[in-house]
C-alpha cells in the first residue's frame, strides 16, 4: 500500500505557503496604496467592490474669504458659532443645508431651496476625488461590512468630545480593548479616550471619529455635544435627504428635511469614483 503521508505533508505546506502569500499580498496592497493629503489612513469598504478612506476632519467654510478647509482634528467642531451663517460671514461654519456645495451660506427653512445636490467634495482636490457617501454606502460602513475583527463602530468621548468611532477594515482587536462594540444603544462614556491615546492608538491605525456636532435650524444651533448628523448624497422624496444620525442611545440612517444644517465628512474613493459622479 502506498504511503500517502509525504503527499499530505506536501499539500499542507503548499496550503500554508498560499495563505502566507495571500496575506503578504494584501499587506503589500495596503502599503502600496496612495492616500491623498488630508486623509485618515484607514481603508473602509462601502460596497462589495468599492473602498474609501475618510477626510481628516469635517468640512468648514468661510464666506468672507470664500475659503474651504477641513477641521484640524477629527474631534473639532464649531458649534453655536454656526448661528452667524450668512453670505458675508467672516467666521467659519461647518453645518450645511443638504447639497449646498455651491451655496454653503444658505440658511433658508424652505426645502425647495435645496432641490439640487452639489457635492462639497468638488472644492477639495481634483473633480470627483472627494465625495459624500450615499445612504447605501453609509449603511454598508456601519452595518454591512465583514471584517476580521468584527469591530465596525463604537461610541466614545475623545479629548472630552462625544462622538462615533468608525473602525477600518483591518482593525486589530489587540490594539485596544474597545467597549460596547457595534452597540447602537451604548453611551458616549463607554470609551473615554485622551488625545495622546487617540493619536497613538486610534488615528495612527486608521480609525475615524465623527464628533456630535449637533444641527442647525435656520440660524438656531442645538444638540451639539449630544447628537451628530452627517449628510449623505441621497435624497428622499422631494423635501428630504438621508443622514447618518447618532446620539447617546442610537445609531441610524434617517431622512431629514433638507434645510437642516448638518455636518459633512467626505470620502476619497480608491476605485469606481468616475461612475459615481452626480
Amino acid at each position: 500500500m502506498t504511503d500517502m503521508r509525504p503527499i499530505l505533508v506536501l499539500l499542507v505546506l503548499l496550503f500554508a505557503f498560499s495563505c502566507a502569500k495571500n496575506s503578504d499580498s494584501e499587506s503589500a496592497d495596503k502599503e502600496d496604496r496612495v492616500f491623498p493629503d488630508n486623509a485618515v489612513k484607514g481603508v473602509f469598504s462601502v460596497s462589495d467592490t468599492t473602498e474609501v478612506c475618510f477626510a481628516k476632519g469635517n468640512v468648514r467654510f468661510n464666506a468672507r474669504f470664500n475659503s474651504w478647509e477641513y477641521s484640524e482634528h477629527q474631534y473639532d467642531y464649531i458649534g453655536v458659532q454656526n448661528e452667524h451663517i450668512s453670505v458675508c460671514n467672516g467666521n467659519w461654519i461647518d453645518l450645511f443645508g443638504w447639497g449646498t456645495g455651491s451655496k454653503p451660506w444658505i440658511c433658508s427653512c424652505e426645502n425647495t431651496d435645496y432641490k439640487d445636490f452639489y457635492d462639497w467634495g468638488q472644492h477639495f482636490g481634483d473633480f470627483g476625488e472627494w465625495q459624500t457617501l450615499s445612504n447605501d454606502e453609509w449603511n454598508y460602513v456601519l452595518f454591512g461590512r465583514q471584517t476580521a475583527s468584527g469591530v465596525l463602530f463604537a461610541k466614545a468621548s475623545v479629548n472630552d468630545t462625544n462622538g462615533l468611532m468608525l473602525f477600518p477594515d483591518d482593525w486589530e482587536k489587540t490594539l485596544y480593548a474597545v467597549d460596547n462594540q457595534n452597540d447602537i444603544t451604548s453611551s458616549y462614556s463607554s470609551n473615554k479616550i485622551t488625545s495622546p491615546i487617540w493619536d497613538s492608538v486610534f488615528q495612527s491605525h486608521g480609525v475615524v471619529f465623527l464628533p456630535a456636532a449637533g444641527s442647525r435650524n435656520g440660524k438656531y444651533v442645538s444638540m451639539y455635544k449630544t447628537k451628530g448628523f452627517y449628510w449623505t448624497s441621497s435624497g428622499n422624496k422631494e423635501t428630504e435627504a438621508f443622514a447618518l444620525s447618532f446620539s447617546g442611545s442610537s445609531v441610524e440612517m434617517k431622512p431629514l428635511d433638507r434645510f437642516y444644517g448638518c455636518s459633512v465628512r467626505l470620502s476619497f474613493f480608491f476605485n469606481d469614483s468616475e461612475s459615481r459622479q452626480r
